[in-house]
């Protein structure tokens, strides 16, 4: 089994009915283990497609059933909860899910909207949570709407990111995929109306907002506050990539409920290395006060993510 691991330890139109979701909605002491669904288990060969096993940078063939069929084993390592990374369809290429082409719908590669189902009620019955991986600060490389005149307003200008400008780090192209344009309307409305379906559908636990730094803090709160608002047991994990806590209390304040922890990562990694210092390991707790008063549990503290 080729998995990604990463462990977690944290202080539409057509309406189903509401499944059961997990009880508790306190993740504080959570264990989640993190799945790339391509290149975790091939569960069923007739959505292999394309794939092709051994090329590094395309589909490998895994998917939600591989996940499915793994559950146990997941479970029996003492994990509590699982996330998957995007499902959304994909431009071509986007193995890893990060290349939204369509996130209304499941890609073909991955499986079915009725497999998606599946998988959050296995992991229910199992007593695992599921948390579903977001982007909304871009879409694929290649996407058909950047040559529709009639989208150009969906998009900011294309342009590089200067990591030093906050403004530039909202607006302009991460990696040169095409950044939303946040400030319109419509790109909040269907983004909110998108997920509610999907969160309503399948009673998914947690959503992972992707790249959440690159996103402005007012648009950020108000997604998560029309999300809280339908849902008020969804826990929203941002991905701030910072080891800087002061920089990532922003994002608390923008309504999360908690960021990842790049400070932790880091001093671990460092503390850990032959050149390392231990010492540093214990720094953490301390910085962490900068978070702001009462936050110093709202820390994803992980091991290992296909991230770094």
């Amino acid at each position: 089994m080729n998995a990604v691991l990463a462990a977690l330890v944290v202080a539409a139109s057509l309406v189903p009915a509401e499944p059961t979701a997990a009880a508790s909605v306190d993740w504080r002491d959570e264990a989640i283990y993190m799945v790339m669904t391509d290149r975790f288990k091939n569960g069923d060969p007739s959505n292999d497609l394309d794939s092709v096993p051994g090329r590094a940078d395309w589909w490998q063939g895994g998917d939600l059933q591989g996940v499915i069929d793994e559950l146990d084993y997941i479970k029996g390592l003492g994990m509590t909860a699982i996330w998957i990374t995007p499902f959304a369809e994909q431009t071509k290429g986007g193995y890893h899910g990060y290349w939204t082409l369509n996130a209304a719908q499941v890609d073909r590669h991955l499986g079915t909207p009725q497999k998606l189902d599946e998988l959050v009620t296995a992991a229910h019955e199992r007593g695992l949570k599921v948390i579903f991986d977001v982007v909304l600060n871009h879409v694929g490389y290649g996407h058909p709407w950047l040559s529709d005149p009639e989208a150009a307003n969906l998009f900011h200008p294309e342009c590089p990111i200067n990591f030093a400008d906050q403004k530039s780090v909202e607006n302009c192209w991460l990696a040169g995929l095409p950044d939303l344009n946040t400030e319109n309307p419509g790109v909040l409305n269907s983004q909110v109306e998108t997920w509610s379906y999907w969160v309503q559908r399948t009673g998914v636990d947690g959503l992972r907002i992707d790249a959440a730094r690159h996103l402005p803090k007012d648009y950020i709160r108000e997604w998560t506050g029309r999300m809280k608002k339908s849902f008020p047991k969804l826990w929203i994990l941002g991905e701030v990539y910072s080891s800087g806590y002061r920089y990532q209390s922003a994002y608390l304040d923008a309504g999360l409920d908690a960021v990842t922890d790049f400070q932790t990562y880091d001093n671990v990694r460092i503390g850990l290395d032959p050149r390392g210092n231990l010492g540093q390991l214990a720094t953490s707790p301390a910085l962490a006060a900068d978070l702001g008063a009462g936050n110093e549990d709202r820390r994803a503290i992980f091991i290992d993510n296909h991230d770094v």
